[in-house]
């Protein structure tokens, strides 16, 4: 599993995807409480300690405050179930 990828302790039926371009995508279940803070934290801690940030924009709505800013919201996903 490439080291980009942050898994949280508890994690399970972790899947690891290859789509289009090379690009991968790693999904696993964690049982927590919403907003599960505890698992965002050890994400986003994670993910520094790699280099990376948070965008302050919506990747795909520039004009939008990411999650980092607004905090989560709902959202439905209509896409096939897998």
């Amino acid at each position: 599993m490439p080291s980009l990828f942050a898994v949280v302790p508890g994690a399970i039926n972790i899947t690891e995807y290859e789509l289009e371009g090379g690009r991968k995508q790693l999904c696993y279940r964690v049982r927590a409480e919403y907003p599960a803070q505890s698992v965002l934290d050890t994400i986003k801690w994670r993910l520094k300690q790699r280099g990376w940030s948070p965008l302050l924009e919506d990747d795909f709505n520039p004009s939008l405050p990411s999650s980092h800013v607004q905090g989560w919201d709902y959202y439905e996903d209509h896409a096939a179930r897998r």
